[in-house]
């Protein structure tokens, strides 16, 4: 298989991501397939929002910096800054990946956002920029829809 060269971008939008004791997730209320209707007045204001993100990284990329940026269209609504901490954490991780699986293609990091209260200001496609140092990858969207119209 061949190893990628810029970084990729897949993620799941949920209504919630809870984390196991034995460290897995369980991604609760997933968004698939339809629109959301935007409401005929003001903002759509969503209690719970999650999006698990899935982004792959070359093997050879030396991870100085992740960011990723929730934006509907071109409206930038929320960006998570990861710790040097997480750089660090990744880096160790990805040594032993390497060590255990010599076919791989890339490195995937799993990131996981939980907002409250989370405001769709107008219908749009919401997707998730994920910054790698200077590299942009771009995930899949999540469809906000005018109203619906009236009969």
């Amino acid at each position: 298989m061949k190893q990628i060269t810029e970084p990729t971008l897949v993620c799941i939008f949920a209504e919630s991501i809870r984390t196991e004791q034995s460290g897995q997730s369980t991604i609760i209320g997933t968004y698939m397939g339809s629109a959301f209707q935007m409401p005929t007045m003001g903002s759509l204001v969503l209690p719970n929002f999650a999006v698990q993100c899935v982004l792959e990284v070359p093997l050879d990329l030396e991870l100085k910096s992740i960011s990723c940026e929730l934006r509907l269209d071109d409206i930038s609504l929320e960006t998570v800054n990861l710790p040097p901490e997480a750089m660090q954490a990744f880096a160790k991780d990805r040594a032993g990946q390497i060590a255990r699986e010599p076919g791989l293609r890339a490195f995937p990091i799993y990131i996981a956002l939980q907002m409250g209260n989370f405001t769709i200001p107008k219908p749009g496609f919401l997707r998730v920029r994920a910054q790698v140092n200077d590299l942009s990858a771009w995930s899949n969207s999540l469809h906000f829809a005018p109203p619906a119209a009236s009969t």
